[in-house]
C-alpha cells in the first residue's frame, strides 16, 4: 500500500478498535453476523478528534485550503495538539512526514486582556516555534513545517479564489485556514 493509503487504513482500523471497545459493534455468536449499535457509534464518534483531509488528487497546481474553527478543541486552558500526516505526491520515493504542533491560545482565565486579539504560541515536536496574535488585523502563520502544510489566521494568496492576494485576518480568533501545497496530500487531526 502507498503511505497515504496506509495512513487512512490505520485511521479506519483504530476507529474500529475504539468502536469495538465501546460496544458499538460486535458479532452475533449464533450466526456470526456483524452488528452495529448506531447509538453507541454516535456517542463514540462525537468524542473522536476532527480530521481534516487536504487531498489534491492529481492536481499539481492548486493549493488545498480549508477554513477551520479551532475553538472547541483549542480554546480551553490546555490548548490543543494538531497532528499532521503528510505525503509528497510527486517525490520519487513517496516521501512522508509527520509532526505534532502544540497550540496554546490566550484565554479568559489567564489573560489580563491587554491589546486586541488573542495572543498565542506554537511549539513543534521538531523544535520550531511561532508566536502570533489572532482576531486582530495582523497576518500570522501559526505553523508551516517544511512549507508543506500551514495554518494561518487569514486566507493566503495561493488559496483558490484569492487572486494572488491574502485576505484580511479572520475576525474569529480561533478561525484558521489550513493550506496544503499542491504536491502534498495531508490528513490533519486536531486533539484537545
Amino acid at each position: 500500500m502507498r503511505p497515504l493509503a496506509t495512513m487512512i487504513a490505520t485511521t479506519i482500523a483504530s476507529t474500529m478498535m475504539v468502536l469495538g471497545s465501546a460496544g458499538a459493534y460486535g458479532q452475533d455468536a449464533r450466526n456470526g453476523q456483524v452488528f452495529l449499535n448506531a447509538e453507541e457509534i454516535g456517542r463514540v464518534m462525537e468524542k473522536l478528534p476532527p480530521q481534516i483531509n487536504l487531498l489534491s488528487g492529481f492536481d499539481n497546481t492548486t493549493w488545498q485550503c480549508q477554513n477551520v474553527d479551532l475553538s472547541e478543541h483549542c480554546g480551553d486552558l490546555d490548548g490543543c495538539t494538531v497532528n499532521l500526516h503528510m505525503q509528497h505526491r510527486i517525490d520519487g520515493n513517496d516521501m512522508v512526514r509527520g509532526i505534532k504542533e502544540y497550540l496554546y491560545f490566550e484565554n479568559s482565565l489567564t489573560s489580563a486582556a491587554r491589546g486586541a486579539g488573542k495572543n498565542g504560541y506554537t511549539r513543534q515536536s521538531a523544535g520550531g516555534e511561532h508566536g502570533w496574535i489572532t482576531g486582530s488585523s495582523g497576518l500570522y502563520t501559526l505553523f508551516a513545517p517544511w512549507a508543506w502544510v500551514g495554518a494561518y489566521n487569514y486566507r493566503p494568496a495561493h488559496c483558490p479564489g484569492q487572486n494572488g492576494r491574502n485576505s484580511a485576518a479572520h475576525r474569529n480568533p480561533f478561525m484558521v485556514t489550513l493550506a496544503s501545497h499542491p504536491h502534498v496530500n495531508a490528513v490533519v487531526i486536531v486533539e484537545d
